[in-house]
């Protein structure tokens, strides 16, 4: 495609809550430096642990991309993280979107997305963020296996692509069941430090 990308990022966590790790990190690197590439990038999350200080239920600029923190009653704030408020912001934007992006695996944020972008007609990546780690796969591991029995492998075998952020990441995919050709291998990105940081930074030793 020769044109720039409408994309839309679903992702329960919010991207200022730090406290949820390397998701949220990623999720923020990955929207500015597409953005910056010129697409049109809208992100539809939630407002869990958000500050006070920040609009819900409305989209807001963010550095450079599109982002709406949608209001979350208390029993929908822990895993699975079913995220209903989600659905009327995605549901609006599908039309105009090319390609939405999940992030987070074993939520049913995914499961509401593959609804949804299957009644409209739009792909979706998956994007499990090391959520199927065999290791991490044993905490709880009844709770998980009924959840993928349920939805996770519909949700991953419905996916236009599944993105893994490791060659070991693909290797479950496989395992899974996953066509070769429906997995990419996209590493976590990250930011450099700016040529000034650079340059004035103290050098280790």
């Amino acid at each position: 495609m020769d044109r720039p990308l409408k994309i839309a990022k679903v992702i329960p966590y919010p991207l200022p809550v730090l406290r949820f790790g390397g998701p949220v990190v990623q999720a923020q690197v990955v929207c500015r430096e597409l953005a910056a590439r010129g697409h049109e990038v809208r992100v539809i999350t939630t407002d869990i642990d958000l500050p006070a200080e920040y609009p819900r239920d409305q989209w807001i600029e963010n550095d450079g991309y599109q982002v709406c923190y949608t209001s979350t009653a208390a029993h929908h704030r822990m895993p699975p993280y079913y995220t209903p408020g989600i659905r009327r912001p995605l549901r609006e934007i599908l039309s105009d979107t090319d390609v939405v992006q999940t992030n987070i695996g074993l939520t049913l944020t995914n499961d509401m997305v593959r609804k949804l972008t299957r009644q409209a007609g739009v792909p979706y990546v998956y994007n499990a963020e090391g959520a199927l780690c065999p290791t991490r796969l044993q905490i709880k591991s009844l709770e998980k296996m009924l959840f993928r029995y349920f939805f996770e492998n519909r949700i991953v075998r419905e996916a236009a692509v599944c993105q893994a952020v490791s060659q070991y990441e693909r290797e479950t995919l496989l395992q899974w069941g996953v066509h070769p050709e429906r997995i990419a291998v996209i590493p976590n990105g990250f930011s450099l430090p700016s040529h000034e940081f650079a340059m004035t930074s103290p050098v280790p030793g």
